[in-house]
C-alpha cells in the first residue's frame, strides 16, 4: 500500500509517497550525520509512474523534482508510519528530520490535481492531501458564490460573511 502526502512550500504543492515497505538501507543509524532519506518513500525515479495511476491527473512540463527536509514523528532509527499505513497510536519518541523526494507542482497544476476525482487502487490519500483538496474546493466555492471583495490595499480578499460560513465553522473542521 502507498500513501500520497502533500505540502505547500516555496509557492508550490509538493507531492511525496510513503510506502508500507521500509528500505533497510535508508534507516537511520545513531551515528548518521545530516538528514537521512525517509526509508519508506517512493523515489524520484518512480514518482511519475505511481502518480500516473491517479484518474484524470496530468501535469504540465513545469513539474520539478525536488527534495525537502521534513520533521516527522520518529523512533530511534526510522520515522513512524503514517496512520493511513497503520502507524502506531502512541506518541513518537521524538521529532526528527528526514529527506523526502517530491514532485512539485505550480499553482495551475496543483489546482488541477486538487480538483481531480480521487484515489487509485493501492494509492490512498493521506490527511494532508485531503486537507489541500478541501481547501481548494472551499476556495473555488467562494469564487463561484462571488464571495470576495476589494480590500483597502487594492487586493481582493475572501468575504466569509457572504459565503454562509462562520469563521468558527472553518476552524472546527
Amino acid at each position: 500500500m502507498e500513501v500520497l502526502h502533500a505540502l505547500w512550500a516555496s509557492g508550490r504543492l509538493h507531492l511525496w509517497i510513503e510506502t508500507s515497505t521500509f528500505s533497510a538501507a535508508r534507516t537511520r543509524r545513531p551515528e548518521t550525520q545530516g538528514t537521512a532519506p525517509h526509508p519508506a518513500m517512493v523515489g524520484h525515479a518512480s514518482l511519475p509512474e505511481v502518480l500516473a495511476r491517479l484518474p484524470g491527473v496530468s501535469f504540465s512540463p513545469d513539474v520539478r523534482y525536488e527534495s525537502l527536509k521534513l520533521s516527522l514523528p520518529s523512533g530511534p532509527k526510522a520515522p513512524q508510519a503514517s496512520p493511513e499505513l497503520g502507524g502506531p497510536d502512541a506518541a513518537a519518541e521524538e521529532m526528527r528530520f528526514w529527506k523526502v523526494e517530491t514532485l512539485s507542482l505550480n499553482a495551475a497544476d496543483a489546482f488541477r490535481f486538487l480538483s481531480s476525482p480521487g484515489e487509485a487502487p493501492g494509492l490512498n490519500f493521506g490527511a494532508s492531501v485531503l486537507f489541500w483538496k478541501e481547501a481548494a474546493a472551499f476556495a473555488l466555492g467562494l469564487i463561484e458564490k462571488g464571495c470576495f471583495a476589494p480590500a483597502a490595499s487594492g487586493a481582493w480578499k475572501p468575504d466569509l460573511e457572504e459565503s454562509g460560513f462562520e469563521a468558527r465553522d472553518l476552524l472546527a473542521q
